[in-house]
């Protein structure tokens, strides 16, 4: 689209995937606060008929919640918020 090269860059690209990307350092604390599940998006997990489908589904919806980024842009999941996803909907972090 013409006229987008011209808009200002305010941060650099280590910037910009800092802010893209999840903290490989999280507490637990963080990790529930940022991870935790109404009982309304559980329930709309839980319509997915497959554990893996289920498991991808939450961690899809985890990262829209934070960092507001679906999976395509974000590089990498620590275990320790996989972990967590999975515990909630009941299925194993590997599925």
């Amino acid at each position: 689209m013409p006229g987008y090269d011209k808009i200002p860059t305010y941060l650099n690209p280590e910037q910009r995937h800092a802010l893209t990307q999840i903290p490989p350092d999280l507490s637990d604390r963080d990790i529930a606060r940022y991870y935790t599940f109404t009982e309304k998006e559980r329930d709309l997990i839980n319509r997915r008929r497959r554990a893996s489908n289920r498991l991808e589904f939450a961690v899809q919806l985890a990262l829209l919640k934070f960092p507001g980024r679906t999976l395509m842009e974000v590089k990498e999941v620590p275990r320790a918020v996989l972990t967590a996803i999975a515990e909630q909907v009941d299925v194993p972090a590997s599925a």
